[in-house]
C-alpha cells in the first residue's frame, strides 16, 4: 500500500532535506555517544528518503535495510537531487553506487523492503545480527509497538544499540477530549 505518512520531504527542497537528514543523523549519534556507526544497521520507517542510510554508510556501517510496511508516495527526481546531495557531502557514497543516476536502487548495501513482511513486528523475528536499529517517528505507528521492540531488541548483536526518537503527540486524538 502507499501512504503520504512518511512523505516528509515532498514539500521541501534538497537542501532543506539534507538538514532535516543530517539534524536527525546527529541526534543518533549523540544519544548513542558514539565517534561513528558500524557493522550492519536497519531504520525501521525511512519513509520517501534513503537518506539515514546513506549517511549510516558513509559513517561506516557495512550493509543498512529500510523497513517500511508502506511505501511512502515519493517525487523520484527530488530523491535523486538528495541522494546526489548526500554523495556530494560524503564522497566515499560513490564506492557504493552501482550506477551515476543517484536513485536509490542505484547504492550497494543499502536494501529497501516493504509490505506486510517488513513490519517491524515480523521483519525483526527474521532478520538479525544488526549492530544498531533506529527509527523517527515511527513507533508510535507500529500497530504493536512492544511486540516490535522485543523482536528488534532480539535481532540486535551483542552489544547492539536500538535508537528511537518517538513522537509523543496525540495527532488530534486525545486533546479534543482532555
Amino acid at each position: 500500500r502507499q501512504t503520504h505518512s512518511g512523505s516528509r520531504h515532498t514539500d521541501h527542497d534538497a537542501d532543506w532535506s539534507l538538514g532535516y537528514i543530517t539534524s536527525n543523523f546527529d541526534a543518533y549519534k549523540a544519544a548513542a555517544k558514539i565517534e561513528h556507526f558500524h557493522g550492519k544497521a536497519a531504520e525501521i520507517g525511512p519513509g520517501d528518503s534513503c537518506g539515514i542510510g546513506l549517511m549510516l554508510l558513509a559513517d561506516g556501517c557495512t550493509h543498512v535495510d529500510l523497513v517500511d510496511r508502506f511505501h511512502s508516495v515519493r517525487d523520484g527526481p527530488q530523491q535523486t537531487a538528495i541522494n546526489r546531495a548526500i554523495v556530494e557531502k560524503f564522497p566515499p557514497l560513490r564506492t557504493y553506487l552501482n550506477s551515476s543516476d543517484f536513485s536509490e536502487s542505484s547504492f550497494r548495501a543499502l536494501t529497501r523492503h516493504y509490505g506486510p513482511s517488513a513490519a517491524a513486528e515480523k521483519f525483526f523475528e527474521v532478520h538479525k545480527g544488526y549492530d544498531f536499529i533506529i527509527s523517527c517517528a515511527v513507533l508510535e505507528h507500529v500497530y504493536d509497538p512492544l511486540r516490535a521492540l522485543a523482536a528488534s531488541a532480539s535481532a540486535l548483536n551483542p552489544g547492539g544499540l536500538l535508537l528511537h526518537q518517538v513522537d509523543l503527540r496525540d495527532h488530534g486524538q486525545f486533546s479534543a477530549y482532555f
